[in-house]
C-alpha cells in the first residue's frame, strides 16, 4: 500500500501493479500497487497525476520465495530451477527440468506455466523441459507494448539462446498456440517440432470449411458473449482491479 500526497499540477513517481484506487479529501491519493509498470497515468476527478514507471522492484529474495512456492516439478520430485533473464527487451521467467532435448512450453490467456503442472513430470525423464511466463504474465516483466506474435515468438528464440539451445522443440496451448506457431514460422530452421492445440491457426479464415464448402462451427467468427475475457484481460491493470481477493468467485 501506497500513501502519497498530491498537488494541484505535482507528479508522484511509484512502481507497482495497479490494484485499487481511491481519492480521500482533496488531495490525497491512496493506491494499492505491486510488481513493475512500464508507465501509466492516473488522474482522479480533482486532476490529480500520478505516473506509475519501473522504479521499485520486487526484491530477488521475494521473488525466490514465489518461485520456490511454485508446484512445478519434475518425474522425481525435485523442484524445477528458475529464471529470470533480460532477452528481447524484457525479463523473461522461466522453469527449467528434466534431461534430454529441449522443449518450451507455452501457456495461454489468462495463464500462467504452472498451467503445465501436470504435463511437466510427464515428459521431463524424456526431455529438457523449459516452461514460460509469457510477456506480460505470472513473473515475467509487464511492458506496455511487445504483445504481438512475432515479439513474443523473439521472446522465445532468445530465451532459447540464452540458455544455449540452437534448436528445439515448442509446445503451446490456447494463444500460447499461436505464439508457438510464429516462433515455428519465424524461426524455423531452430524449430525441430511445433505442438499446437486448443486454437486455430492465426490467419484461418472464418466461414465454411467443411469438404464440399460444408458450415465447419469451429471456424466461426468470434463471439464477444463467449471471447469477451480476451478483451478484459487485455486492458491494463484493470482485471487486477477488479479481481484481486475475488479470484475464486470470478472464476467459479
Amino acid at each position: 500500500m501506497f500513501e502519497i500526497q498530491v498537488e494541484d499540477g505535482g507528479r508522484v513517481r511509484l512502481a507497482g501493479r495497479l490494484d485499487a484506487v481511491r481519492v480521500e479529501g482533496s488531495s490525497r491519493l491512496v493506491i494499492s500497487a505491486q510488481g513493475d509498470f512500464e508507465q501509466l497515468a492516473y488522474q482522479s476527478d480533482n486532476q490529480y497525476t500520478v505516473e506509475i514507471k519501473p522504479s521499485l522492484k520486487r526484491s530477488a529474495a521475494e521473488e525466490k520465495k514465489e518461485f520456490a512456492e511454485m508446484n512445478l516439478t519434475d518425474h522425481a520430485g525435485v523442484r524445477l530451477t528458475h529464471g529470470k533473464p533480460k532477452v528481447n527487451g524484457v525479463e523473461i521467467h522461466y522453469a527449467i527440468g528434466g534431461a534430454g532435448e529441449p522443449v518450451f512450453l507455452l501457456h495461454g490467456v489468462p495463464k500462467t506455466m504452472s498451467y503445465w503442472r501436470h504435463v511437466v513430470p510427464l515428459l521431463t525423464p524424456h526431455y529438457t523441459v523449459i516452461a514460460v511466463d509469457n510477456r506480460g504474465f505470472g513473473g515475467s516483466q509487464r511492458p506496455m507494448t511487445g504483445y504481438d506474435t512475432a515479439t513474443m515468438a523473439g521472446d522465445v528464440a532468445e530465451l532459447a539462446t540464452h540458455l544455449g539451445f540452437d534448436q528445439f522443440r515448442v509446445a503451446g496451448e490456447d494463444w500460447g498456440a499461436a505464439i508457438a506457431y510464429a516462433v515455428a514460422a519465424f524461426h524455423r530452421p531452430r524449430v525441430q517440432q511445433l505442438v499446437f492445440q486448443e486454437t486455430l491457426l492465426p490467419g484461418l479464415p472464418a466461414g465454411p470449411g467443411l469438404p464440399g464448402g460444408g458450415h465447419d462451427p469451429s471456424l466461426s467468427p468470434d463471439d464477444i458473449r463467449t471471447g469477451w475475457h480476451f478483451i478484459f484481460f487485455s486492458l491494463p491493470n484493470l482485471p487486477e482491479l477488479l479481481l484481486a481477493g475475488r479470484e475464486r468467485a470470478f472464476w467459479t
